[in-house]
């Protein structure tokens, strides 16, 4: 509030900087058992600041000016009344999309952004479906999606999808089913018959699942889709796009890499080696 009053050349009763600095330092205390009512006391005091500035801004500013920061205000007055979690939750001010996933680990239980769901071939490793939801929805309820996203880039239908135990959904699994769709989870091995043919079926698709595992932390480390920097929900969708692109390409590149070094070309000013590059 205080950096928009700067830009809009509005003066306000007062700025509470230094106040400010001091509540912000016994946050550091939130955590600590015996701390936590000063913690306590010092965001019931920021809310209260940031309701006096927001009212002191709105009164100030001019009308042909309010409604340019019309979302940003209205926003700011759902922050101040909002309660802890819910799906209408703002978790940021700049960035009202994202929402909270619970991670359930102990380095870090909850992860802030969008959740992201990605379709590789096992086989060759490529990517061929990757699309991030506006919601916060379980894994199971979103496999219809994924497969309408791969059967309009490929221009055909998959037969088996496979996934961990997260994807387990009986009527999510009978709606696929319908349409020829096979689902295969980790169940589907606890469930099948030892030393048969499909148990050993079952198990060959679940080594190829793991796969995906190393593709998720490269696209992380490698492709920043670990942290997005563009802006909206328009910008999450491009930079999941834009990761799974940049991992085709560099597929591509080692592909056409190890086919010129069968016969022994190579690119005018480049080496062979310039295809390699690291491992994926």
């Amino acid at each position: 509030m205080l950096s928009l009053a700067d830009t809009e050349g509005v003066v306000l009763r007062r700025s509470y900087r230094r106040v400010i600095k001091r509540q912000i330092m016994k946050l550091r205390t939130r955590n600590f058992p015996k701390a936590k009512k000063q913690a306590a006391r010092a965001t019931k005091r920021l809310r209260t600041i940031a309701g006096a500035l927001l009212r002191d801004f709105c009164r100030k500013i001019k009308d042909d000016r309010r409604w340019v920061h019309e979302d940003l205000i209205a926003r700011m007055q759902w922050v101040l009344v909002q309660e802890a979690g819910g799906p209408e939750h703002i978790y940021s001010l700049h960035e009202p999309q994202v929402y909270c996933m619970a991670k359930g680990k102990d380095r870090a239980q909850f992860e802030f952004g969008t959740k992201v769901t990605l379709a590789i071939d096992p086989k060759s490793g490529v990517i061929v479906g990757a699309m991030n939801h506006a919601k916060n929805r379980h894994d199971s309820h979103v496999m219809s999606e994924v497969s309408g996203q791969i059967e309009s880039l490929t221009g055909t239908k998959p037969s088996i999808m496979i996934g961990d135990q997260g994807y387990r959904d009986a009527d999510e699994q009978a709606t696929l089913m319908n349409d020829g769709i096979r689902v295969v989870t980790p169940v589907d091995l606890k469930k099948a018959e030892k030393r048969t043919s499909d148990y050993r079926k079952l198990r060959k698709m679940m080594k190829m699942r793991s796969r995906i595992e190393a593709v998720i932390g490269h696209l992380k480390t490698d492709h920043r889709l670990g942290r997005n920097f563009l802006h909206g929900w328009l910008g999450d969708e491009q930079n999941v796009l834009l990761a799974a692109v940049g991992w085709n390409i560099r597929k591509l590149l080692r592909f056409l890499s190890e086919i010129f070094q069968v016969f022994g070309f190579s690119l005018p000013g480049s080496p062979v080696g310039f295809f390699l590059g690291p491992a994926i």
